[in-house]
Formats: C-alpha cells, structure tokens, sequence
C-alpha cells in the first residue's frame, strides 16, 4: 500500500505527467535559446571552456552548467532541442516531487505540500519553458534539489563532511546555471550551520559554500586567464544596464565616453543592453569590455541618483508580484512571439494554450501576490521554523534582486515562483483553518533522507577529478596562448609593433597596450602608436585613443587609416561636427581604402541626415 503521506503526491505527480505528455504533442513554435544551442555545439566541439579564440561572445555569454546540460541532451535521439524539452520535462515532473518533500520537513504539512506541489505541476509558465533550450527548468530544479537536500542536512543534527560537501555541490551547480543562485547557496549555508558551538556553526557552513566557491574561483580564473575578464559572465553587467540602475543613467553621466553614447542610443529605441553590446562588438568592442563599461556606467548613475534607482527598483518590485493587467503578458511573447499570434493562436492547439494560460495568469495577478506575502510574513513570526525562514528568503531574496538588478521578465520570476507557490499554499492553509477556528496541527516535522556514503562519495570524488582537469586545461591553453606571443626579441626585423599586433589579434588588448608602449619607448613609431590606439579604443578607452590618433595625425598628416580613426571615434562619441569634419576630409584623400570609404559614407549620410 501507498504510505499516506505519499498518496497526494502520487495523484499530483500522475497529474503533472499527463500535463507534460499533453504539451509535449503540441507544435512547438520557434523560440529563444539558439545562442545556448550554439555553446553546447562548441562544448561538443572541443571550442568552450579551454578555447581563447578572438570570438567570445558565446564563451563568455553564459555560465557553463546548461550549456553542458544541452551537451549531454544531443547525445538523445532526435535534434537537440527535442531532447532537451523531453529531459527538461522530465526535471519539472521532478520538480513537483522535490517541492512536496521540501514542505513536509518544513511544515510537516500534507495540506501545504500538496498545495505546492500543485502549483508546481499546474503553472503555465513551468509547463511553457520547458520546451525551450533556456536555463530556467534546470534552475529551477536544481535550486529545489539544493533546499530538499539543506533540510535533510539540517534534520541529520550533525552531517558528515561529505554530506556538506554533495548539498554544497548541488547549490554551486545551481549558482553556475543561473549566478543570482548563490543566494540560495549563502542561505542554505546558513540554514545547514544548525546549532552548537559557534567553531562547529562556521566549520558546517564553510564545508557547504566551499564547492560553490571553488566553481566559481575556477570559472572566474578561465575568463580572466583566456578572455580578459575577471568575473563569472559579462551578461550580468548588461543585464544591470538594462535595469533600473541603467534607466536612471542620463547623457551628462556618460559625456563623450563613446560606449555609453551608444549605450544610451539603443536604450532609447529599444530598451535592451544587448542591442548596444552587438552594434558596438561590430565596431571592434569585444563584449566583455564593452558589458564591463556599460555595467559600471549603470553602477555609478544608481550611485548618483539613488532616489531615481529606488523609485524604479520599487517599481519593477510592484511588477513582478503583480504581473502586468494584459493577456498574453508581453515579457514572455516578445521572447517567443509565435505562440500566440496566427496562424498558432487561431488553432485549436493555440486556443487551448490560452484558455489554460488565462485561467493560471488570473490565479497568479489576483491570489498568489497576496497568499505569497502572507506566508511569508508568517513565516518570519516570533516561533516559526528555520526551514520556514529559508524558504521566505530565498523567493524574497530573488525578487529583490531582480526589482533592484535587471529587466522585469517572467524568465527571471520563474526561477522564484516553486518557492512562492509553496509560502503561497502554507497562507492559505492557516487561513482555512483560522476560517473554520481550528488550530494548525503542531508541526511534526518529517527528517530528510541523506544520499548513501558511497554514492555522495563517488559523486564528490568524480567532481574533484572534473574540478582537477577543468583547471588543468586552463592552465594548458593560458601557457598555448602566451607562447603563441613571440618575445619582441625574437621579431627582430619585423617591426618593433610586431609583438603588440600579435596580442592585439589575439584579445589580448592589456597585454598588447603593454608592447606597444615598450615599442613607443624607444622612438616615435606610427605603427606602434596605431596600435596602441587601437587597444585602447578596443578596451573602451575612446577618449586616450582619440588623444594617441590624434597625436599621430599631427606627425603624419595625410593618414587616411588615422583620420578615418578618429572621424569614426568622434562618431561613436556623440561629437557630430567633428565627426563630420574629419570623415569629409578623409573622403578626400585620394586611394583611401574600400571598406572605410563605404563605412564613412554611411556614417556621413546618417550625420546630415539627423541635421
């Protein structure tokens, strides 16, 4: 027989199934996540974690942990993103069975835990993403994996290293899926620290974070070594600019600093930062740099403008507890359009998707904004458990920072929304009973099951070796690149630029500034001082580089390289008229190369076309 606590379970979980069988004999409509199938081609191709080739764009884009889970998927039969909806699918159906067992230890609540379970099995947006190549459903399951897994911790009294160590690795995989994840990693290092002497608290706590540190510290060592940038991904940076701390920037913070002009151009047609990465990454700016300039210019107008930055963060807050008035909401169809537009939506198939979406997005705008926050207030009242605080601050948490940090997006809410049904459910429990005037029932909490000794061991030791080699051939492809960069002595006859110009083809723009400046050294050279200004300008340094070029003009005064140069800097910079000056007179000169010759006519038409 079915063991009580279990039958719900079984009945949701048979539900959820029936679901995700319906869905997955629907068309699917063309979608996002073409750049994420991108990286699993190049991990397949031996071309992303060691690679440090000039395209960095896709390797740097994203945290590894999905673009590998793609990786494994393409060995499935079938294309790559039928096998990724049929795995995902598969990990929501999970999804609904660790959601059931994080309430039961939390609560010692079947009523709550159903709910949850429900919700998690039920809602449109779980169901509509898991057909995509996006990394929300394995988010998702591993943030849920990574809770059930510190609750059963937390119910072991004193775990063993190794136990800390497997639920460390389960939150640093979910922080290396999706970075806003590490909050659940500090939360539940919190939470596993449990009780005792305060040496055993921080010993239990650090045991668990450690994992999620190492991923990190290794990630951030690859980018830095291989691409020049010392963080996890420069999408970060673009997403803050696309949030409230880049709409709060204005023209006066940015001046003639070319990245943001044009970072500030496309914020104004069409509201994204990625729009102004890709138009600057086809003048020559390299992602990274250009993700790094805008993030801090978005930084320091939250700084100086924090009651602008506040209001719009308190603003985005408000919007996604409360999703916009409108059916289809317009962050998911902006993303994947063809769901509900003809010929889809006039289709049987389409007319079911909306009834079904209707119905769910009435539920989420009207009940579970309110049912939420009261769950979570009451889980925060004088007596509640820890396991009840934990499951508060994580949605909590993620909310707040993606009002303050990034666009309102259903794809971001989604990740929050297991962990707000559950709260949501619990609110509605205790309110039935206050209704009826019965007492909750005591909370018998249910100890979670820890994996066997052999297993988590077996598991933490494999990762170690993947851990080992991972940065082994990091270190293989730093020591590849930096031989591949003769020593200027070995260029002798060359040209003294030669070393500078061999770093510069690389990416290696820090480096390259370095060699031209050693070749500068030596005497006044024209290559070396193009150069150099082209590594500054690459770096995002157009006001130095347009000093450098424009101290070379004067000693070289018929360069058409040179002034096409600077005409195009002033361009980017938002300085028309000089702009207009110097792209005129480089029209001029007789011989000027094709390619610029075109470039500088449409910058010239573009320029007397806004006058």
């Amino acid at each position: 027989m079915i063991n009580k606590r279990y039958l719900w379970l079984a009945v949701i979980a048979l539900a959820a199934a029936g679901l995700r069988a319906a869905y997955a004999c629907l068309p699917r409509p063309e979608g996002d996540g073409g750049l994420y199938l991108l990286l699993a081609g190049k991990i397949l191709a031996g071309e992303y974690f060691f690679s440090f080739s000039g395209d960095s764009f896709p390797l740097l884009y994203r945290t590894p942990v999905y673009p590998a889970f793609l990786a494994l998927a393409s060995f499935l039969p079938g294309s790559v993103e039928a096998a990724a909806a049929a795995v995902q699918r598969l990990l929501g159906l999970l999804t609904v069975c660790l959601v059931y067992r994080i309430a039961l230890p939390a609560w010692g609540s079947r009523a709550a835990a159903a709910g949850g379970a429900l919700f998690a099995a039920a809602h449109f947006h779980f169901l509509y993403f898991e057909a995509y190549p996006l990394s929300e459903t394995l988010a998702v399951f591993l943030a849920c994996a990574a809770v059930y897994y510190a609750l059963a911790l937390r119910s072991a009294g004193r775990p063993a290293a190794r136990d800390l160590g497997l639920g460390g690795l389960l939150a640093g995989c979910a922080a290396m899926c999706r970075p806003e994840l590490f909050l659940a990693a500090a939360l539940c290092a919190w939470y596993v620290r449990g009780e005792g002497a305060l040496l055993s608290k921080v010993r239990r706590a650090a045991l668990y974070l450690a994992p999620a540190l190492l991923l990190a510290a290794g990630w951030t060592l690859r980018n830095g070594l291989l691409h020049d940038y010392w963080g996890l991904t420069p999408n970060s940076a673009i997403t803050l600019f696309s949030g409230p701390a880049g709409r709060s920037l204005q023209p006066e913070d940015v001046g003639a600093d070319f990245i943001g002009v044009q970072a500030l151009k496309y914020r104004e047609s069409q509201g994204l930062g990625n729009r102004a990465v890709s138009a600057l990454e086809k003048e020559g700016i390299p992602y990274q740099w250009a993700a790094a300039r805008m993030g801090r210019l978005a930084a320091g107008a939250a700084l100086s403008r924090p009651g602008a930055y506040l209001r719009g963060s308190l603003r985005q807050l408000k919007e996604l507890l409360f999703p916009r008035g409108e059916w289809p909401p317009s962050d998911i169809t902006e993303t994947m359009p063809d769901l509900f537009a003809p010929p889809l939506a006039e289709t049987r198939t389409g007319k079911i998707l909306s009834a079904l979406g209707r119905a769910d997005w009435f539920l989420e705008r009207f009940l579970l904004p309110w049912l939420f926050l009261a769950g979570a207030i009451l889980s925060f009242r004088r007596g509640g458990s820890g396991a009840g605080r934990l499951l508060a601050a994580l949605p909590l948490g993620l909310l707040l920072i993606y009002a303050f940090l990034s666009p309102v997006s259903a794809r971001y809410r989604v990740i929050a929304e297991p962990f707000m049904g559950l709260l949501a459910a619990r609110a509605a429990q205790l309110l039935y009973l206050k209704l009826r005037g019965g007492a909750p029932p005591p909370a018998a909490a249910q100890p979670g099951r820890l994996l066997p000794a052999k297993f988590t061991l077996t598991v933490l030791a494999a990762a170690g070796c993947l851990f080992v080699f991972f940065l082994t051939g990091v270190s293989r492809a730093y020591l590849e690149r930096s031989r591949a960069l003769p020593p200027a002595a070995s260029a002798a006859g060359e040209g003294p630029a030669r070393p500078g110009y061999l770093a510069l083809r690389q990416g290696r723009y820090p480096q390259a500034l370095k060699l031209f400046d050693k070749a500068l050294a030596g005497g006044r050279d024209k290559a070396a001082a193009d150069g150099r200004a082209e590594a500054l300008f690459r770096m995002g340094r157009g006001r130095e580089a347009l000093a450098e070029l424009e101290a070379t003009l004067l000693l070289n005064p018929g360069s058409a390289d040179t002034l096409y140069n600077i005409g195009r800097l002033n361009y980017l910079s938002g300085e028309n008229e000089a702009a207009v000056i110097n792209l005129s007179g480089f029209m001029k000169l007789p011989g000027s190369p094709h390619e610029p010759r075109l470039r500088a006519a449409a910058m010239l038409a573009e320029l007397r076309g806004a006058k």
